[in-house]
């Protein structure tokens, strides 16, 4: 498995979740899509773990995020890595 971290700058935390949920719901019907996780890290910056079965699955998804416009937040960084523990 593998997983895309994206890091953001919220720029409109009441618009957030609806945003957000939109990603989820598109994101999640992606070829290989596994979870998704959604992290808070303070008021103004947050953090996803989009994990998918394969590297290809997941990399497309990374290139996607940075093109991605959106309202609520402002891509920071969207990086791959293998996902080496879980429960």
């Amino acid at each position: 498995m593998h997983a895309v971290v994206i890091r953001f700058t919220i720029n409109d935390r009441r618009a957030l979740p609806s945003e957000l949920a939109q990603v989820v719901r598109e994101v999640s019907t992606a070829p290989g899509f596994v979870a998704v996780y959604g992290v808070a890290l303070d008021e103004d910056q947050g953090m996803s773990i989009f994990v998918f079965d394969s590297e290809v699955s997941a990399s497309l998804q990374a290139i996607g995020a940075q093109v991605m416009e959106h309202t609520s937040l402002t891509v920071d960084t969207s990086e791959v890595g293998e996902v080496v523990a879980h429960a």
